[in-house]
């Protein structure tokens, strides 16, 4: 547990000095703001997570700290910012709309709305319970295929010998629209262990113009459902 900390630190350390930042309370209240917004619901523990981030001028300028001098709400309430990156984020009970409403420093309002019924639902099957590890595998979700905008993805994760987490397969990642499957190489499960269970984490996302923008800097909503079972890697 103390080599995944120490990993898991120096890991944050790196994205402290990569990740350019401003604060809001440093820029021209007339710069544009480009606004990214998310929705992840999570089946298994009937939770909702919000999330928004925002950069200077468009999604490829700095991140920018939301200052005092502006005003950011989802549902009406506060969140609360990442420690590591400059991210807002709140929590809901159940499946839940989330109704985004930024506030700049010179009163222009931006409202965004991600509603949870906009993605297609998406299940793992029962009777999916084990992987191969030798062997090339085909999966098959439960749900419609993927639709245009959408995107599925798999990662499966396992606790190492030593206790610290392997990721075992990395992102394995289908964007066919009307595909059903998604085929995973035994390549992706080498470092896996054998005789030991693994989590099976399959999720759906669906990614979207934002309603409203600031002029030119434009913006995004991403709307997700993620799914986990613990399996066996045999």
């Amino acid at each position: 547990m103390n080599k995944l900390i120490l990993k898991l630190s120096i890991v944050f350390l790196s994205l402290c000095v990569f990740v350019s930042c401003v604060n809001s309370d440093e820029i021209e209240s007339e710069t544009v703001i480009y606004q990214q917004y998310s929705l992840n619901y999570n089946k298994n523990e009937n939770k909702t997570k919000a999330s928004a981030i925002f950069n200077l001028n468009n999604k490829l300028g700095k991140s920018i700290i939301l200052g005092e001098n502006v005003k950011l709400l989802c549902n009406g309430k506060k969140g609360y910012k990442g420690q590591i990156i400059p991210i807002n984020i709140w929590n809901f009970e159940g499946k839940v709309d989330c109704n985004f409403s930024f506030t700049k420093e010179n009163g222009e309002v931006f409202k965004n709305t991600i509603k949870a019924s906009d993605i297609e639902d998406i299940s793992i099957p029962s009777s999916f319970k084990s992987l191969k590890k030798d062997e090339n595998y085909t999966f098959n979700w439960i749900g419609k295929p993927i639709q245009l905008g959408e995107t599925i993805t798999i990662n499966i994760r396992q606790q190492g010998k030593g206790g610290e987490e392997n990721i075992g397969s990395g992102e394995i990642l289908s964007v066919m629209i009307n595909d059903t499957k998604i085929d995973i190489n035994k390549i992706r499960l080498k470092n896996l262990i054998k005789g030991k269970k693994a989590t099976f984490i399959l999720q759906r996302t669906k990614s979207k113009k934002a309603q409203q923008v600031d002029k030119l800097a434009g913006g995004k909503l991403k709307d997700s459902t993620i799914i986990s079972k613990d399996i066996m890697i045999e």
